[in-house]
């Protein structure tokens, strides 16, 4: 079983709430259409709830806010283990006139805290990576819900996140932590002392919560967290009573679609979950939106229904009715997790809203007149392969960077019915969306590591690659005394930072730090 390490995370929440937004800092209701529960309702085929019940699972200290302006007519519990942020989410709520929510502290590893009545809609965002069990955690939110109910729960990536799992792999060696009151802005000074083309840098300064210094904690020095293969989260969700229903993804992570384009129809949910993120063509967390399994829902009765944000005759309050008027002259721009950019609905189609007629693509998304079904991760049975571990290492031959790794999982990855890698390759051709730029020009995910690198890949991937597995720790780098100085030398000019004496750190260290321009290494047993 895995180790608790809730105590330190709820330590972490108290000194650090998150996520750190000013108090008077606002959203349209408009903005927050997909978050509505009567809108992943009706998406899901299903009646919803007149006054639904809603539980946010792990609320931080704005969750809250979203959730009730989304749902005004609903009767909201928002739950935390930090006081510290169920604070900062009622003083927030408070500010804002919003009644519509109750605040409970709760540790959702102890089932003697958990509410006792069934919800309508479960919001579980960026959670269960910090539970020892969260499968648990997810039997206990089947329990919970209505037969007509809703699970919509965020987990991290494994293959999407692997950089910031380096970056807290970094901050774990050089003893920084989210109980130092200077360790974020050490962490973040280190980070600028990188090269430009530094992965490591990139991924640091492009995280949106880079900018403050409680995102910065619960990004890169976090107490306990971890990513979710597409197997695993399936799995977990499967195991606890649960179906797919559909994804809050961009339509580059959509799995059903880009199974379709990509060739993999055959192939279980679970496995183009898993595929995507293999292939790093999320671009985000998976965020999955569940129904439970073997239910017998009730049918939508009527599709000619309003989205509740765009009903003049909801409880949405006089502000926004003003608004509505306004943009029915004006138009509006949304903001969607579901395509590539915000969503421009010009005047004329704002009207057909407000009148409930779905006269495009676009207006027939917003009023959930497309429906679909929820549908088992698991039906034929897809094989998949563990997650290579970065620092065993072939010794006495080139070898991967462990930096690079995770990459090559995409490259070896094979299962029955999937096509070789250089018509995946091919077939990605059309779709792939690199995170590259300029300044990184390869390492980033494993297409553009494999047009930059073709033939040293394609050699490793042919080459006997029986060779003798070791971990970094018990081998040794070509000229490491060398490397092992230059880290010293590049650690000691960084004010706040105690530099190890021990070989083995210093070689993670050198690895993370400085060796970034190689692909491949040549490593020895002393």
């Amino acid at each position: 079983m895995a180790e608790n390490k809730v105590p330190f995370v709820k330590k972490q929440y108290e000194l650090w709430p998150y996520p750190q937004i000013s108090l008077v800092a606002g959203l349209h209701r408009d903005s927050l259409w997909q978050i509505n529960y009567e809108w992943m309702a009706r998406r899901l085929g299903r009646s919803p709830e007149k006054k639904p019940k809603i539980w946010i699972a792990g609320c931080g200290t704005f969750q809250p806010y979203l959730f009730s302006r989304a749902n005004p007519e609903a009767q909201i519990l928002a739950t935390d283990l930090s006081a510290a942020s169920l604070k900062k989410a009622k003083n927030r709520c408070r500010f804002h006139g919003i009644k519509n929510i109750q605040f409970q502290s709760i540790d959702l590893i102890n089932p003697d805290t958990l509410p006792e009545e069934k919800f309508d809609l479960i919001e579980c965002y960026g959670v269960l990576m910090s539970l020892p069990a969260p499968e648990k955690a997810l039997g206990e939110f089947a329990k919970r819900l209505k037969p007509n109910g809703i699970l919509r729960v965020m987990v991290y990536t494994h293959y999407g996140r692997q950089r910031v799992f380096q970056i807290q792999r970094l901050a774990k060696l050089l003893g920084l932590s989210a109980q130092g009151k200077n360790d974020p802005k050490i962490l973040k000074q280190l980070m600028g002392k990188l090269p430009k083309n530094h992965p490591l840098k990139s991924t640091f300064f492009d995280y949106p919560d880079s900018t403050n210094l409680p995102g910065i904690v619960d990004g890169f020095l976090h107490a306990s967290d971890q990513g979710f293969t597409g197997e695993q989260i399936s799995q977990l969700l499967d195991k606890a009573g649960f179906d797919l229903g559909f994804c809050f993804h961009r339509p580059w992570g959509q799995p059903a679609n880009m199974a379709e384009k990509l060739g993999l129809s055959g192939f279980d949910r679970a496995f183009w979950l898993h595929y995507l993120d293999l292939w790093q063509s999320l671009k985000s967390n998976f965020i999955l939106c569940c129904t439970l399994k073997r239910s017998e829902p009730s049918k939508i009765t009527s599709t000619q229904v309003p989205h509740p944000l765009f009903d003049w005759n909801r409880k949405v309050g006089l502000r926004h009715k003003l608004r509505l008027a306004k943009l029915a002259l004006s138009g509006v721009r949304l903001q969607t997790r579901t395509h590539d950019q915000s969503i421009r609905l010009n005047s004329s189609q704002v009207r057909s809203l407000l009148r409930a007629e779905g006269e495009d693509g676009i207006l027939r998304e917003i009023l959930a007149e497309e429906t679909v079904t929820s549908c088992p991760f698991f039906e034929t049975g897809s094989s998949f392969a563990r997650p290579s571990d970065p620092w065993m290492l072939e010794a006495g031959r080139r070898t991967p960077n462990p930096m690079y790794r995770h990459l090559f999982d995409a490259y070896t990855f094979r299962t029955e019915g999937l096509p070789s890698l250089k018509i995946q390759l091919e077939k990605w051709k059309g779709f792939v969306r690199p995170l590259e730029d300029d300044d990184v020009p390869w390492g980033l995910t494993p297409w553009t590591t494999y047009q930059h690198f073709r033939e040293p890949i394609e050699a490793w991937l042919g080459g006997n690659r029986q060779s003798t597995e070791a971990n970094l720790h018990s081998l040794q780098l070509k000229e490491e005394g060398q490397k092992l100085s230059s880290v010293k030398k590049f650690l000691s000019g960084i004010e706040g930072i105690r530099v190890p004496a021990e070989v083995s750190t210093l070689r993670e260290l050198w690895t993370l730090l400085l060796s970034y321009r190689d692909l491949f290494w040549e490593v020895e047993i002393p």
